[in-house]
């Protein structure tokens, strides 16, 4: 009967979720229905592969205006080539069906992802039901779930003791590579030798086939696009320590002192940690914090840090602070703008401060 119980309260939850991301999926249908978001520069990266313009503004834009009859600020192609050689395929098909193809294949990624992980953390459906951050992934066009569903395919053969193969898939993470930066530091306070060169090989194959698909020239155009500020807009509603310190009305060594304490306060757990997997988790949450550009999209990450943090034996303090972050109140404060934003970078920096000071138990390894 308590059973029956529970599984009517989780059901019942999770339709309430749903309705509540719906409404307010509703409100944005314009973008979501047509296309005219994020995709756009996805397809366009596609398309334009082997054009000298593929990160240039100028040749974004007119190919914006000749696909979807709008210019987006700031959405241009900013990913590897070899992510676009990839995307290659939807690049036959005409805009609203490869968007179709693209919105579907996100879907199936994000129910992947939740049937892997709540096996063992149940609560993550519900969370999933109710994240701010998917819904923006799935309203902008953007491949949050395929980040979702390497991490999680990753730390599942990690968990098998295959660290080399593990360490290959990571690697299809670089569609998002800023967040993160702080995994390798998980591996070596672990001394994962075989995951470190599982990601060395993959990384060297999406340099060298960005090369072989784009030329010898697209680094350089890349690294001046990544420094274009055009790319960057409205840092009070970014959900890291740049969003916090430009809110607060900070310098630019404010931001670089916060973000060495913050890669401090993650080395001490990281090195101090028995747990691999769950040093991974906080990685993420860490990555996000310190990266330069991320939106609430790119919250969406934070469900496998909650999934991984939640497990039971895991510390109770880390479980209540990573279900803060993915709750949907926190999400409403980012979108309110400054002063209420700093609320999600804030509660980040308070994760990595409860992570430094928990003496983590040793768990059992899950997949």
């Amino acid at each position: 009967m308590a059973a029956k119980r529970s599984n009517s309260i989780v059901i019942v939850s999770l339709a309430l979720g749903l309705c509540f991301l719906a409404g307010l999926g509703w409100l944005t249908r314009d973008r979501s229905l047509t296309g005219v978001n994020d995709f756009i520069q996805l397809y366009a990266g596609a398309t334009l592969l082997g054009d000298p313009g593929l990160y240039s503004p100028e040749v974004n834009a007119k190919f914006q205006l000749a696909t979807i009859g709008v210019h987006l600020e700031s959405v241009y192609y900013s990913r590897l080539p070899l992510y676009a050689f990839f995307l290659k395929p939807l690049s036959w098909l005409p805009y609203q069906a490869a968007y179709a193809v693209f919105q579907c294949l996100s879907l199936l990624a994000l129910a992947a992802f939740l049937k892997m992980r709540a096996r063992t953390v149940p609560e993550l459906l519900l969370f999933a039901s109710l994240s701010i951050p998917l819904l923006a992934n799935l309203v902008a066009g953007q491949d949050l779930t395929f980040v979702l569903l390497f991490a999680a395919c990753s730390l599942a053969l990690a968990a098998r003791g295959k660290d080399f193969e593990a360490g290959l898939i990571l690697t299809m993470c670089l569609i998002k590579p800023h967040l993160f930066v702080l995994v390798p530091v998980a591996m070596i306070a672990h001394r994962r030798w075989r995951f470190v060169l599982g990601g060395v090989v993959g990384s060297a194959v999406w340099l060298t086939g960005s090369t072989i698909a784009a030329g010898t020239g697209w680094l350089s155009s890349y690294m001046s696009l990544l420094g274009n500020p055009v790319l960057h807009p409205e840092p009070q509603h970014m959900p890291n320590i740049h969003g916090l310190v430009h809110t607060a009305g900070g310098s630019a060594a404010l931001e670089v002192v916060i973000c060495l304490a913050a890669v401090l306060a993650y080395c001490w757990f990281a090195f101090r940690s028995p747990d691999f997997e769950l040093a991974f988790g906080i990685a993420l949450a860490g990555s996000l914090l310190l990266s330069f550009h991320s939106y609430t999209q790119d919250c969406a990450v934070l469900l496998l840090t909650f999934a991984i943090a939640a497990v039971p034996g895991r510390p109770k303090a880390l479980r209540g602070i990573t279900a803060l972050v993915v709750a949907p109140p926190i999400y409403l404060l980012l979108f309110a703008g400054s002063p209420l934003s700093v609320a999600v970078p804030v509660a980040l920096l308070v994760l990595l401060g409860v992570a430094a000071i928990t003496q983590p138990g040793k768990t059992a390894a899950t997949g």
